[in-house]
């Protein structure tokens, strides 16, 4: 909660990428607007 509104953020653990993902930093955002969920996923290779 963050001053009564739900908040979650989910981040990538740094060096856990392997192959092609090798160096992926990321973080994941759920934000929960009228009962709906909206997920946003950024990253960078």
């Amino acid at each position: 909660m963050n001053r009564g509104v739900p908040t979650q953020t989910i981040a990538v653990i740094p060096d856990s990428g392997a192959g092609d993902l090798v160096g992926i930093t990321a973080h994941m955002t759920i934000d929960v607007v009228d009962g709906q969920h909206f997920y946003t996923f950024e990253y960078e290779v």
